[in-house]
């Protein structure tokens, strides 16, 4: 196995939790949205751990309408985990809000929402909550932890929430991630925010936030602007 920039991210992480990567024992949930920056950490994770690995995917059905879109890549995703590291656990759960024209929210605090009651859901088996996000400003995280501890009011255990690509070069964190699944990777996964619907496939609109931010890695890696989407 060839080490990465991410590799390192999660093992200096479980190192100052105090977690062995070599614990067969320990649970561990990756809440995973199918891009790819969760690709690269559930990726990273199965191979560079022995830890019991549950997948988490929430389908999120909101104005966005990005749901369709990300559900069409993840059964092949799962695949390619599967092929290229080892055995894993997964579960999806579905949340939706279709009120207003917004999203309805962080989806981070969402996804811990998520996780935490599936945690609940599981007799608290799980020891770890991974989130594959990089940027969330501080108040971001206030209120993700704040959600997700709200779950565990007056119960006796609690996960740990980790959330090891953050502390990722923000210059380089995307071309390490994209590296880290390589382009077969990549190339299951998406990125827009903005989807269109036409002839009754998906197609990218190339010009939102996440497809510009995604089309500047991909040009400095050398790659085909192709797996843009």
């Amino acid at each position: 196995m060839v080490q990465t920039v991410i590799h390192t991210a999660l093992k200096n992480v479980l190192n100052a939790r105090f977690f062995r990567l070599d614990n067969p024992k320990i649970k561990a949930m990756i809440m995973y949205s199918g891009g790819a920056d969760s690709l690269a950490l559930a990726k990273g994770l199965l191979e560079s751990t022995t830890h019991q690995i549950l997948i988490h995917n929430v389908i999120i059905k909101n104005n966005e309408k990005r749901d369709g879109f990300e559900l069409q890549m993840l059964e092949e995703q799962l695949k390619f985990l599967r092929n290229n590291c080892r055995k894993f656990d997964f579960i999806q759960s579905t949340f939706e809000m279709q009120i207003g024209n917004k999203a309805g929210g962080l989806d981070l605090s969402l996804s811990l929402f998520m996780g935490a009651r599936a945690c609940v859901a599981l007799n608290n088996k799980i020891s770890l909550i991974y989130t594959g996000h990089l940027f969330a400003q501080p108040i971001d995280m206030y209120e993700g932890i704040s959600v997700m501890n709200s779950v565990f009011t007056n119960k006796r255990f609690k996960p740990i929430w980790l959330c090891p690509l953050r502390g990722l070069n923000r210059a380089s964190a995307k071309k390490e991630i994209y590296k880290s699944i390589g382009k077969k990777g990549l190339e299951l996964t998406v990125s827009c925010r903005e989807p269109k619907f036409n002839n009754g496939k998906f197609e990218s609109c190339l010009s939102c936030h996440a497809c510009k931010t995604r089309a500047t890695a991909i040009k400095e890696l050398g790659w085909s602007q192709s797996l843009v989407k």
